[in-house]
């Protein structure tokens, strides 16, 4: 018995798509269609977005804020919530997938990616951790890459998100300082939400905490954009 092979590929624009049910159905003889399906995030999303009246208005709205300088005089970041839902992958070996969801930005999420990043600001995506503990009543800002996994901490959750998953302490711009014990100053950062934070893509993270034994425990995260701006004078962050 033969069988032929067929490969072809399907455009999906604006990331959306629709999946029907395949069916050929002849007399002689019944055909089935066996297929699977890829997808494969862009590397150059300005190729796919092109510029656009939002992003001039981003644009002149960013330049305005900078260049005041009683906006974050001593630099910081912006945060922006995410306006689109995303797959998040939270094991440990993802961490490249998760790096990439920068390329699948939709909307207003690709227009302020791409806006902050032609500012030569450092423009990444994180996640951010809501800690309510005894010792921490803060939020706590994540690289994508290093998100909580199912790891085993002997320490207090913001002292190892910090430490160990190159986390820092939000302290809000024109707010009080949250209230944290045991992590050094260094490890706190001023940000502005420029757009608050969403659930859209809210992920929940397991791991083992050790107290007087270990126990299961689990902190959910909301994704953002980040991106870090220098002092006044010098907002730029790009590498």
């Amino acid at each position: 018995m033969k069988v032929a092979l067929l490969s072809y590929a399907i455009p999906i624009k604006n990331g959306k798509s629709t999946l029907l049910p395949l069916h050929a159905i002849n007399r002689h003889p019944l055909v089935t269609l066996t297929y699977n399906l890829f997808f494969e995030t862009s590397k150059s999303p300005s190729l796919i977005n092109p510029s656009g009246p939002d992003d001039r208005l981003l644009c002149n709205a960013l330049s305005a804020a900078l260049g005041d300088p009683s906006f974050l005089p001593e630099g910081g970041y912006l945060g922006f919530g995410l306006s689109f839902k995303y797959p998040v992958d939270t094991s440990w070996m993802a961490r490249k997938a998760r790096s990439d969801i920068v390329h699948a930005f939709k909307g207003s999420d690709a227009v302020i990616y791409r806006v902050c990043t032609d500012a030569s600001l450092l423009t990444s995506l994180c996640a951010v951790y809501h800690i309510d503990t005894y010792s921490c009543e803060a939020e706590v800002l994540v690289p994508i890459t290093n998100l909580l996994v199912s790891e085993k901490y002997d320490d207090e959750i913001s002292y190892a998100l910090c430490h160990q998953h190159n986390g820092r302490i939000i302290h809000e711009f024109g707010q009080p300082a949250p209230m944290v014990q045991d992590v050094n100053e260094k490890y706190f950062i001023k940000l502005a939400w420029v757009t608050p934070l969403t659930t859209y893509s809210t992920s929940k993270s397991h791991y083992i905490a050790y107290g007087n034994e270990p126990t299961s425990a689990y902190e959910y995260a909301d994704l953002c954009i980040a991106v870090k701006v220098g002092p006044f004078g010098n907002r730029s962050t790009a590498r």
